[in-house]
């Protein structure tokens, strides 16, 4: 699988994020979650984010279909079997504490999922060292995802003991047999709970 960094700032490279207290929670906001400014190395990705992909980069910013704002993310099927690809973020986590980390999705109504194709996200738990505890991810969206309206995508997990880092994922894949179609994603957040 071919990895692609892309526009990591200082921030991210430390491993920073922000955080405000609200309710009960605090909200760690990921860095360009509403995907807004583009890296300054590939304009059709969004800047603070990684791209991974296993045969062709079939994800880019939109300005077709965003929920807020003026850009969305558009992930398109690959036309390979089995191929996965994404974007990915990593943030700062405290062992012990429950994260959540949401983003909403739509399919879209010129090229709507059909086949296998699919997607999910996920957390990546991780050590000081960078070594994966485990991951924890979504239930999958697939062809049955709304073309009208953006629906909510949510996964929440404790991090784990040891836990320093977190690697938030949103994941497309074209399925075994091959997929179809493109969906919109937007807003991504993560949130902690105290």
């Amino acid at each position: 699988m071919k990895a692609k960094f892309m526009g990591f700032g200082l921030a991210l490279a430390m491993g920073l994020w922000t955080s405000q207290a609200w309710a009960g929670e605090e909200s760690g906001y990921v860095t360009n979650g509403d995907f807004e400014v583009a890296s300054a190395d590939d304009a059709t990705i969004p800047a603070g984010w990684f791209l991974f992909y296993s045969k062709n980069k079939t994800v880019e910013l939109s300005r077709k279909a965003p929920r807020t704002g003026t850009n969305c993310l558009k992930m398109s099927v690959q036309g390979v079997k089995d191929a996965s690809m994404g974007i990915a973020q990593t943030i700062s986590v405290d062992d012990g504490r429950t994260y959540s980390f949401t983003v909403y999705v739509m399919n879209d109504p010129e090229n709507p999922l059909a086949k296998e194709a699919h997607g999910m996200i996920g957390i990546e738990w991780k050590n000081a060292s960078g070594k994966e505890l485990y991951r924890t991810s979504s239930p999958e969206w697939d062809m049955s995802l709304s073309r009208m309206r953006w629906e909510l995508q949510r996964v929440s997990d404790k991090a784990p003991r040891g836990a320093k880092t977190a690697t938030v994922t949103i994941s497309f894949y074209d399925g075994e047999k091959g997929g179809e179609g493109s969906c919109y994603v937007d807003d991504a957040e993560v949130e902690m709970k105290k």
